[in-house]
C-alpha cells in the first residue's frame, strides 16, 4: 500500500467492502454501523440468517448498503460458502473483521476431563478466526491486498482483569490470537495484506445483564475514563484501522479500553 501524503479529505470508506463475522449485534453491529456510516458496503455474517437480515435491514434503513449471510465459523464449508457469496455480491472484499466469539466462565478445576467447554471457546475464537482469515486472505492476495482486523480483548494481555468469574479459555484464545495477528502480518505483507487487532475493554452490549451492577461499576472504576465503552467506539477505531490513513499500522493489537490496561 502506498504512503499517504495528505489528509485533505475526511476519513471515509467509500468504495470499500467489508465482511464482519458476528456483525448482527453487540460490538460486531457497532463495527458494521461505523463502516456503513463511512460509506463501506457491508456483509453481516451470523449463524442465524434471520439475525443477519435484521441487522442488514437496520443498516440499509439508515442509508447503508448491507447484505446478510449465514455463517457458522466453526464449519469450514459454511465459511467457504459465506465468503464466496460475499465476494460474488461485492466483486471484491477489501476488509475482513473477525469479530465472532464466545466465552465460558468456569474455574479450571471445574472443567470435565474432556475439556470440551474449554476447546469449544478455542474453536470459535481462534480456529474460527483462522478459518475466516484463510478463506479471505487467499482471495485478497489474488485481488491485490486488503485489511484484516481481528477483535481480541484486554483479557488477551493480562490475567488480572477478570470480573464475574474465571475465563481461562477465553483469555487463552485471545492471547493466542494476539500472537497470530503478528505472525500473519509478517507473512501476509508479501501479498499487500495488513493484519491488525483491536482489544476492547468493558463495552456495553446486550450481554451486560450477565454481570451485576457491582461488577459493572467496579470495571468502570478501573478505567481512566471512568466508564464503559460503547460498541460504536470500537467501530470507530476499526473504521480508522480499515482506512487508507492507517496504512502504516500493521501487526499490532490496539487496546480500545478507556485506559484500563494503563491503570491496572
Amino acid at each position: 500500500m502506498e504512503a499517504i501524503t495528505n489528509l485533505k479529505t475526511p476519513l471515509n470508506l467509500q468504495g470499500k467492502t467489508a465482511i464482519i463475522s458476528g456483525g448482527e449485534r453487540g460490538i460486531g453491529f457497532g463495527i458494521a454501523t461505523a463502516f456503513s456510516q463511512r460509506g463501506a458496503r457491508v456483509a453481516v455474517l451470523s449463524p442465524s440468517l434471520e439475525s443477519s437480515q435484521k441487522a442488514a435491514a437496520e443498516l440499509n434503513a439508515d442509508g447503508g448498503d448491507a447484505i446478510a449471510l449465514k455463517c457458522d465459523i466453526t464449519d469450514v464449508e459454511s465459511v467457504k460458502t459465506a465468503v464466496a457469496a460475499a465476494w460474488e455480491a461485492f466483486g471484491h472484499v477489501d476488509i475482513l473483521v473477525n469479530n465472532a466469539g464466545i466465552s465460558v466462565r468456569k474455574p479450571f478445576l471445574e472443567y470435565d476431563d474432556d475439556i470440551s467447554e474449554f476447546t469449544s471457546v478455542i474453536n470459535v475464537n481462534l480456529f474460527g478466526t483462522l478459518r475466516m482469515t484463510l478463506a479471505n486472505a487467499k482471495r485478497m492476495a489474488e485481488y491485490g491486498g486488503g485489511t484484516i482486523i481481528d477483535i481480541s480483548s484486554v483479557g488477551g494481555f493480562t490475567c488480572s482483569l477478570v470480573e464475574g468469574g474465571p475465563m481461562a479459555g477465553y483469555q487463552a484464545s485471545k492471547a493466542a490470537l494476539n500472537h497470530l495477528i503478528k505472525m500473519q502480518a509478517v507473512e501476509f505483507s508479501k501479498s499487500n495484506i495488513r493484519v491488525v487487532g483491536v482489544a476492547p475493554g468493558p463495552t456495553h452490549t446486550d450481554l451486560d445483564a450477565m454481570l451485576s451492577e457491582e461488577i459493572r461499576n467496579s470495571m468502570a472504576d478501573r478505567t481512566c475514563t471512568g466508564r464503559w465503552g460503547e460498541a460504536i467506539e470500537i467501530g470507530a477505531a476499526c473504521a480508522f484501522l480499515a482506512s487508507d490513513e492507517a496504512s502504516q499500522i500493521n501487526g499490532v493489537v490496539i487496546p480500545v479500553d478507556g485506559g484500563l490496561l494503563a491503570k491496572n
